[in-house]
C-alpha cells in the first residue's frame, strides 16, 4: 500500500465511539473530572500522580476504601483516541462510571472530589473536600485570596502606578453568588 493510501485509511477509518454511563446521582460517589491530557498544567505540575490514568487509579482506591462509586468526568476538549481507549480499557478493571453528566450536576452531588490540579479545585470553597494529587494554586483559597484573583484578572490597570486594592469582599460576593446561580441550573 502506497504512503497516500496508507493515510487515506486511517483517516476514514470508522471508530467505535464509547458508551457513556449514567449516574445515579442519589448513591453516594467521588468524582474524577479528567483534565485535557496534554494540558501544560497537568504535564507540569502533577508531582504525586503524573497523568489521569494514574489519578483515576488513586480515585478508584480511594472510592474503595470510602465504600463508594467513582464517577470520571471526562473533559470536554479531551480528544477521543489514545487516552481514552486507556481510560475505557481501566474502567472494566476498576469498576467505575465514565459519565458525560453536566460537572455542576456532579460536583453538587459527589461525597468528594479528587483533581490533579483542575480549577474543579474550586469547589473547596463549597464545602466539598478535594484532593489535589498536583501541586494547584486553589489549594487553600481563601475568600480573600480569590477576591484578589478575580480582581487582578478583571479590573487591572497595568499601566498604574497605584497598587492593587483587596477585593475580599468583591471577591466572597461573586464566588457566592456564582456557585448559588450554578447549583440552581444544575438542579
Amino acid at each position: 500500500m502506497t504512503l497516500f493510501g496508507e493515510v487515506q485509511a486511517r483517516l476514514t477509518r470508522r471508530r467505535t465511539l464509547p458508551v457513556y454511563d449514567a449516574p445515579t446521582l442519589a448513591a453516594p460517589f467521588i468524582l474524577y473530572p479528567m483534565q485535557v491530557s496534554n494540558d501544560t498544567q497537568l504535564v507540569m505540575n502533577s508531582r504525586k500522580h503524573p497523568g489521569n490514568i494514574e489519578a483515576i487509579t488513586y480515585a478508584a482506591e480511594l472510592a474503595r476504601n470510602m465504600g463508594c462509586a467513582l464517577y470520571v468526568r471526562p473533559h470536554p476538549a479531551e480528544p477521543y483516541g489514545p487516552v481514552m481507549d486507556s481510560v475505557f480499557e481501566l474502567k472494566n478493571k476498576l469498576k467505575f462510571k465514565i459519565v458525560r453528566t453536566n460537572t455542576f450536576a456532579l460536583l453538587n452531588r459527589a461525597e468528594h472530589v479528587v483533581t490533579i490540579n483542575s480549577t474543579v479545585g474550586l469547589s473547596e470553597n463549597i464545602g466539598k473536600t478535594v484532593t489535589y494529587l498536583g501541586d494547584s494554586y486553589f489549594t487553600n483559597l481563601t475568600y480573600e485570596k480569590l477576591g484578589n484573583l478575580i480582581r487582578n484578572i478583571i479590573d487591572v490597570d497595568y499601566f498604574s502606578d497605584e497598587p492593587v486594592k483587596s477585593a475580599s469582599v468583591f471577591g466572597q460576593a461573586y464566588y457566592q453568588n456564582t456557585w448559588r446561580h450554578l447549583r440552581v441550573l444544575s438542579e
